[in-house]
């Protein structure tokens, strides 16, 4: 205080009036917007604190006048000076101050406060300025005091350098992994942020640490409601797994299983031929779908995908496997889709390969085509065989199973490698009956709300004696749509065409007239 009233005394004493009063006003002014800026604004709080010494406004009104820059660096500003290097000598160089700023280490906001208020009273009780011609006095904002200086300045420069920050205080890091936002009408209107960035004392609040938001609550929900309907749905008792083995060229679950594998690899496939051919030309066709919708959905996140493929998701009861041989000889069993492709390997070493052989045995799973090895670790449903699949077993070197010996008169009977009782559950159980068994039952996590609307409204004109309902009224609408384009004599609605043209009748043609 006592450097303060010396500066003070010494604009008073050693200038004209005429140059105090700008002066004084324009330190006020300066203060004023110190002290109701915080320090650590990046734009106008650090804009503030730094004064150009240069700038012509400001040497006309404080940097001429002796002892206006005193009283800044008794404030606590400090000088900064930059080495210029001389025009004639390259070696040579001089010191310019070229502005003065205020750290936020040696900021005081009761110096400033207190500084203010001196030139206030001063400007008031000498000068005889009006107190209407004074800046009015401006609230600090709240701040966050630090325990020492020397703290303030080792978070300061360790946060510049990009290290760990020390202090009480701690800033907000960003999170790459997580979805930020930042809202400019509400910032327009002055109105708390609703995706704001900040650190929040609520953290589940948004910008908090533990906020999430509605498409992760609604992604959750459906996560949580597909784990009770596994939990509910997917069981297995003794027994459950229905092992069944089939020679080449029998019957049984073969047109089901084959539908089912194929409808679940390759969606949306056309009607025809259900060979390797089809097969490649669905999974392409699907694939150039999912890259076009890729490239033109525009940007999503992952949480939106998710939701997405989650909306049109189903939950089976069981998954059922077809498992071919290289000699023919296949096997069908179910399985839950939560397990793994692990599950299936020691399903058949344990209780389908011949005790003798088994542990000899090595092999590996693959879908086909185009072939592709199965990963033990992973799911069924992960894997894509999910609610039907036809895998395929390839030998190993060394692990396919011994050659029966001479004279045993199986040598070139298929299957020989597996247990007899399983060809018997086969011969027991008849086709139709283990296909209507052996598929699995679904529920949809999501309802398609247009179908079950449009059902409803069927069913009910159907019981008003309304025809075949939407479904039927869609359909006379569309064709007499078609009608009507191609100049039929019918309405829009199924009406007789009496609004139709008398060219039109008079061609005979059933064209329009228009039409060449």
């Amino acid at each position: 205080l006592g450097n303060l009233a010396s500066a003070l005394s010494q604009i008073l004493s050693h200038n004209f009036d005429a140059d105090i009063v700008p002066c004084v006003l324009t330190l006020i002014k300066l203060l004023n917007n110190i002290i109701s800026t915080n320090p650590r604004d990046d734009i106008k709080g650090r804009r503030v604190r730094c004064i150009n010494l240069d700038n012509a406004a400001f040497d006309s009104k404080v940097g001429r006048v002796t002892g206006g820059v005193d009283f800044l660096l008794s404030c606590g500003f400090e000088p900064q000076q930059q080495k210029q290097l001389s025009v004639v000598s390259a070696t040579a160089s001089s010191s310019k101050t070229d502005c003065i700023e205020l750290r936020e280490e040696k900021e005081s906001t009761e110096l400033l406060v207190e500084a203010r208020r001196l030139l206030a009273h001063k400007a008031v009780t000498v000068l005889g300025v009006s107190g209407n011609d004074v800046p009015a006095f401006r609230d600090p904002p709240p701040r966050v005091e630090l325990t020492s200086s020397v703290a303030a300045a080792a978070a300061t420069s360790s946060s510049r350098s990009g290290g760990n920050t020390t202090g009480t205080t701690s800033s907000k890091t960003f999170d790459p992994y997580k979805s930020h936002s930042y809202n400019a009408q509400a910032a327009a209107v002055g109105a708390p942020n609703p995706n704001s960035v900040l650190p929040t004392e609520d953290p589940t609040a948004a910008g908090g640490d533990n906020y999430v938001s509605r498409t992760e609550r609604e992604l959750n929900a459906l996560k949580n409601k597909q784990e009770r309907l596994e939990r509910k749905m997917q069981k297995l008792g003794p027994g459950g797994r229905a092992l069944a083995a089939f020679l080449p060229g029998s019957v049984g679950a073969v047109s089901t299983l084959r539908d089912a594998s194929v409808g679940s690899t390759s969606s949306g496939a056309d009607g025809g031929g259900r060979g390797d051919g089809s097969l490649l030309a669905a999974r392409m066709k699907r694939m150039e779908e999912e890259r076009k919708k890729r490239e033109e959905g525009g940007f999503t996140t992952r949480a939106m995908r998710d939701l997405e493929s989650m909306k049109k998701a189903k939950v089976y009861t069981h998954a059922t496997l077809r498992i071919g041989f290289a000699d023919g000889t296949w096997i069908t069993a179910k399985f839950l889709p939560s397990e793994t492709v692990n599950t299936v390997r020691e399903v058949l070493i344990e209780e389908c390969f011949r005790a003798d052989i088994a542990p000899g045995l090595d092999f590996d799973l693959y879908v086909a085509p185009p072939r592709r090895i199965l990963d033990r670790g992973k799911r069924l449903d992960a894997e894509g065989l999910v609610p039907a699949a036809r895998v395929h077993v390839s030998w190993k070197v060394g692990g396919a199973p011994p050659s029966p010996p001479a004279g045993s008169g199986s040598e070139s009977r298929p299957g020989s490698y597996l247990r007899e009782e399983l060809f018997g559950t086969s011969a027991q159980v008849g086709g139709a009956d283990y296909n209507a068994a052996a598929f699995p039952d679904a529920k949809k996590l999501v309802e398609d709300t247009c179908k079950s609307s449009g059902k409803k409204r069927g069913a009910a004109e159907g019981a008003n004696g309304g025809g075949g309902g939407a479904a039927a009224s869609a359909e006379s609408r569309e064709d007499a749509l078609v009608a009507r384009m191609l100049g039929k004599k019918s309405g829009l609605l199924g009406r007789k065409g009496s609004s139709a043209s008398s060219g039109d009748k008079k061609s005979g043609s059933g064209k329009p007239k228009w039409f060449k």
